[in-house]
């Protein structure tokens, strides 16, 4: 996808030109976009092999290359394939250079270069902080300190950097960054695009106005005084607060003020005077060299500063000499006539022994006023210099102009004849042309016919042949239609053969495990009956209750008989370990039936037997005893337990699934048991417990909800048989919530599923 923001209307403003978020180069992933220059855009990336964020800076001037294709770059046209080329190559030459300058400080790391999507990237350090320029728009001015921690880390790297060949070309404050610490990295080497050793190609014009020397604005000649300018003048802002006059405005008109003026206190009097000359408007009156600028403010440091005895001054061509009206502006009164004496450089001499040197104060008053009028004589002879070299440049200027005029009229005259000629031709070979057309327009007109006839022919030809390839195609289109339907159709019979298979063999399992639990069960088939006196009886309850069951293969129903009300349904499920459980119907007061649960055990001849509910004493419960000596109907003997058949395998499957009736909110409570001897419990959860007891494909179940404030609770109970991997089973059951309005019986779903 394309990064999109939106403009002040909310429509979304979408890059077309850099790489989407997500794109890959190489093994680094882009994150987002850093910055867009002319020559090409930085990427913030991930570097996926060691696992860090680096910046990466992708070839793509913009004049000369467009994005095809999602992420290839080509060149604009034909016309400028080879200028695209040729940066290419100079763009790589500077990503290997800079990757062996790792220990330059000051300098921001290349750690690796690419050549992908038809262009080339350089991989660097992605450098945290804020940029110079953003920290001058927060404090205005940097203290001393800052500004010379600034200028000796980057004076050191760039020096380097010229060293290895190449320019930086658009130093400025968005272009140096500082950590935490205040510590400075120069980045964006984008610009660097020429090698200085001997190549005077023209150049990209490249540069920010305030920060960038004359020389970048035109033809002439760039070098390491290019850079020393931009540093200057980004130190300018960063002492004055604001950046000098545009080098192009001081050409015109010089409304430069010197840093001593606007300077606060603390600077060293050699870095303001340094400043100053760097920011010369001509490249010659610049320091020419790194080494040169650094030792030119170490010079004029007052702590530092030694004053050489005058001896034989070394000619001007061999001597870099800055501009007269610059110097005044380094140091200021005797230390500038001084150094102006012993031959006006800013070099500095080796240092002598004592007994050679002088201080200022071993020199005499009219030693100190010759040498200034020294100074003053030989200023007024190179401003007399200066202007005839003016002069003799403008009257060059004119005839250069006069030349180029005269050489345009010339070349326009030339194009103009050589057009006329051209088309003086073209008419010949047109009037040529008719002749022989008229000689032979009858061959011509044969030729044409039989022409037209081998074309018609050709085409029938092609038309025949398309439309067999057509018929080609549709019926092998047909055949492999038909091998693919004959291969799903083979596809269906064998699945339906094996479902088919897997059913039978899982019914005769079914079948064979049914025979064996149907062989214990039926073991207590046979008729039961007894009577019980109901616990908690309420007034109106007469005499004891009689029960009577009929057991058949584990399943007993018979009847609960109340002398006030009548008789109430009964049921039991018998479990061949002799485990009793069901459910009944009781009678409140009123003779309104109640229901209740029925638990108990098969021991010996006898049913013992416990109903529970709220139909039961109002929620008490009561014994029953039940004896197979009453009317006794088995054709065999009663079983005993001992003699019961074994327990089926416990079932240690664990069912997953919900809990809901309709009294609660929501969608019920989640349950995730693990059976362990037929019996699994989910424990106290959210106040609900839950017990499921399984045997063989029979289980059943009760929950109990309480709640703490106010104490109510809720109890039910499932059971039903288990249908493959599925318990899903709805009961109604009465609830003990006295104080809640609404009916008293509430509706509840068990839904688990088997898990192996």
């Amino acid at each position: 996808m394309v990064e999109v923001s939106s403009d002040r209307k909310g429509a979304p403003d979408v890059d077309f030109v850099a790489l989407p978020t997500g794109s890959k180069i190489g093994r680094y992933e882009v994150l987002a976009v850093l910055g867009q220059g002319g020559f090409g855009i930085t990427y913030r990336a991930r570097d996926a092999q060691l696992g860090r964020e680096v910046a990466i800076k992708e070839y793509l001037p913009t004049s000369l290359a467009i994005r095809q294709g999602g992420s290839t770059v080509s060149p604009r046209s034909t016309r400028v394939a080879d200028d695209f080329a040729r940066g290419r190559e100079r763009f790589i030459a500077e990503g290997r250079t800079l990757a062996t300058l790792e220990r330059a400080s000051g300098i921001v790391r290349v750690f690796d270069f690419l050549e992908l999507n038809d262009t080339a990237y350089i991989v660097m350090e992605l450098v945290h902080g804020d940029t110079l320029d953003k920290r001058l728009k927060a404090v205005g001015r940097l203290e001393p300190s800052a500004v010379n921690r600034i200028l000796w880390a980057v004076l050191d790297g760039l020096e380097q950097v010229h060293n290895a060949g190449f320019l930086h070309r658009d130093i400025k404050p968005s272009n140096i960054m500082l950590d935490e610490q205040g510590n400075a990295t120069l980045i964006d080497f984008g610009a660097a695009r020429a090698a200085m050793a001997g190549n005077v190609a023209t150049m990209t014009a490249v540069f920010t106005p305030g920060y960038a020397a004359a020389e970048q604005m035109s033809s002439a000649a760039q070098g390491p005084w290019t850079d020393i300018y931009g540093l200057a003048a980004t130190l300018y802002h960063a002492i004055a607060g604001k950046a000098p006059p545009s080098a192009i405005d001081r050409i015109l008109d010089d409304r430069y003020e010197p840093i001593a003026r606007l300077a606060g206190p603390g600077y060293s009097q050699g870095l303001l005077a340094g400043l100053d000359a760097a920011l010369a408007v001509r490249a010659p009156d610049r320091p020419q060299s790194i080494d040169a600028w650094r030792t030119l403010i170490s010079t004029f440091d007052p702590e530092a500063t030694v004053i050489m005895r005058p001896r034989a001054l070394p000619s001007p061509a061999s001597v870099q000499v800055p501009a007269p009206r610059r110097l005044g502006l380094y140091a200021g009164g005797a230390v500038v006539a001084v150094l102006l004496a012993t031959g006006g450089t800013y070099v500095a001499q080796t240092f002598r022994p004592p007994s050679q040197a002088v201080s200022l104060q071993d020199m005499k008053t009219e030693d100190l006023e010759r040498l200034l009028a020294e100074r003053r004589a030989a200023d007024a002879a190179a401003a007399e210099k200066r202007r005839l070299e003016e002069e003799a440049r403008r009257k060059a200027d004119v005839d250069s102009a006069a030349k180029r005029q005269a050489d345009a009229d010339l070349a326009k005259a030339q194009q103009q004849l050589q057009s006329a000629e051209q088309e003086l031709a073209r008419l010949r070979g047109e009037i040529e042309a008719s002749r022989q057309q008229m000689q032979s327009g009858a061959e011509s007109a044969a030729k044409r016919v039989e022409a037209e006839a081998a074309q018609r022919r050709a085409e029938a030809e092609i038309a025949a042949l398309k439309d067999a390839e057509q018929a080609a195609r549709q019926k092998a289109a047909a055949e492999a239609e038909t091998k693919h339907r004959a291969d799903e159709a083979l596809a269906r019979a064998q699945a339906e053969r094996q479902r088919a298979e897997a059913e039978a063999l899982r019914k005769a399992e079914e079948a064979r495990a049914h025979g064996a639990v149907a062989a214990k069960i039926a073991a207590f088939d046979g008729a039961y009956g007894g009577t019980y006196d109901q616990m908690g009886a309420r007034p109106g309850d007469h005499g004891p209750r009689q029960v009577s069951l009929q057991i058949a293969g584990g399943v007993g129903n018979g009847s609960l008989q109340n002398p006030a009300c009548g008789t109430s349904p009964i049921s039991i499920r018998i479990t061949p370990a002799g485990d009793i459980s069901g459910e009944a119907a009781t009678f409140d007061a009123a003779c309104q039936k109640l229901p209740v649960t029925v638990k108990g055990k098969l021991d010996g001849g006898r049913l013992q037997i416990q109903l529970a509910g709220v139909g039961v004493g109002g929620g008490a419960s009561l014994a029953l005893v039940g004896s197979s000596s009453v009317a006794r109907v088995a054709a065999k003997p009663a079983p005993s337990i001992v003699a019961a058949p074994p327990t089926p395998p416990v079932d240690t499957a664990r069912w997953v699934g919900r809990i809901k009736c309709a009294t609660w909110p929501g969608n019920g409570l989640p349950l995730d048991l693990s059976a362990t001897g037929g019996q699994a419990t989910s424990g106290p959860r959210d106040s609900v417990a839950f017990t499921m007891a399984i045997s063989g494909t029979r289980y059943s179940a009760s929950v109990k909800w309480t709640v703490p404030d106010p104490i109510r609770s809720f109890s039910g109970t499932f059971f039903g048989t288990i249908t493959g991997d599925r318990i899903s089973t709805t009961t109604i059951a009465r609830s003990d919530f006295k104080s809640m309005p609404g009916p008293p019986d509430d509706q509840c779903t068990l839904d688990l599923s088997k898990m192996r």
